[in-house]
């Protein structure tokens, strides 16, 4: 039993460790993900027809779409000074030309920016496009025209399909659980529809568990000081309501100054051990295997030894013979010979 359990407590570790390396490079293809999608928006936001919004807009935007349409990317919008919305284009063509966006952070905050630099916003629901009613974060540039603020470009980011593409695959099987929290614990994406939109802390102080200070405390470190961890705690399976032990690794990523984000990967410990099983019966297979090993290798080793000692003794009894029979007719040889000069002696005396 004792081994059993340094068998289990080993896997769990290398669970813990590859767990923790697939969120870390997850983390890191969002961030370059988000990076390389604000070269683009702020390329585009300064081309002239832009700028001066000519008849090739529609173009330029159908074309971002042709690069960007097939990742998380839902739309791109263009304003006016005022914050209505001029063109859009999204993966369906929608138009949803004439909404009012300027109530918007990120709108409010590239009226006043001064530079040209993208902002992401933090997780909100969009309202426009094919993307509305879902959790998006926008990029957002300004345009300038004349040295003035002239509107902006806009760039939506539906989370589901980024977690689609990056954070699905990460999974070590189809019980893992993955989770997305912005920089304020509130999860953005989630396997459980009923968490998503949800303050992870204070769904975890209502529904307190063994491991949930634990879990609570690796998250918020990661938000403000973009520590990664792993654990291995007791939480409740949101689907079942069932306790169980999962193995979590989590790593920060960030897509904007301020807060980090949180990616955190789990795996029920159970499903871990479907890995230790197969290994505890070739083990056991291979302990049979060993030891009739040994036991088959002593008794042809003892088998050898005996053949060998019964075919010594038989050599030896052949030699022995032969040996005894050339004595026996040597000493003939020699009574013979002595006999003949005893013979000759006498008949010369």
């Amino acid at each position: 039993m004792r081994a059993n359990q340094n068998t289990i407590n080993s896997l769990n570790e290398q669970t813990l460790h590859r767990e923790q390396v697939i969120v870390r490079a997850g983390a890191k293809s969002i961030e370059m993900f988000l990076e390389l999608l604000s070269f683009q928006i702020i390329g585009t936001a300064t081309r002239k027809s832009i700028v001066e919004r000519d008849e090739t807009v529609d173009e330029v935007l159908n074309a971002f779409m042709d690069r960007w349409g097939k990742t998380a990317v839902s739309g791109v919008l263009l304003t006016d000074k005022n914050g209505i919305v001029t063109h859009h284009r999204s993966e369906t063509n929608i138009k949803d030309l004439g909404n009012d966006i300027s109530d918007r952070s990120y709108f409010k905050w590239a009226r006043v920016t001064n530079e040209q630099i993208v902002f992401i916003s933090e997780p909100i629901v969009s309202k426009v496009g094919i993307s509305k009613g879902k959790f998006v974060v926008t990029l957002t540039s300004p345009i300038y025209s004349s040295n003035e603020f002239d509107g902006v470009i806009t760039v939506a980011v539906v989370l589901s399909d980024l977690a689609e593409t990056y954070l699905e695959p990460l999974k070590l099987s189809q019980t893992s659980i993955i989770f997305l929290l912005d920089g304020k614990g509130r999860v953005i994406h989630s396997p459980y529809a009923q968490l998503t939109g949800l303050n992870i802390y204070d769904y975890l102080n209502d529904h307190s568990y063994d491991g949930s200070s634990e879990v609570m405390s690796g998250f918020k470190n990661a938000e403000i000081s973009g520590d990664e961890g792993k654990m291995n705690v007791v939480l409740a399976n949101d689907n079942t309501g069932e306790l169980m032990r999962f193995l979590i690794a989590y790593a920060p990523v960030r897509p904007m100054l301020g807060n980090y984000w949180v990616l955190v990967l789990g795996t029920p410990q159970e499903e871990a051990l479907k890995f230790f099983w197969p290994f505890k019966g070739n083990q056991s297979l291979g302990l049979v295997f060993g030891i009739t090993s040994i036991i088959s290798i002593s008794l042809l080793s003892l088998l050898t030894v005996r053949i060998a000692r019964r075919d010594a003794y038989l050599d030896g009894f052949v030699d022995g013979r032969e040996l005894i029979g050339s004595n026996i007719r040597s000493y003939k040889m020699v009574s013979k010979i002595s006999n003949t000069r005893k013979k000759h002696k006498s008949a010369s005396e």
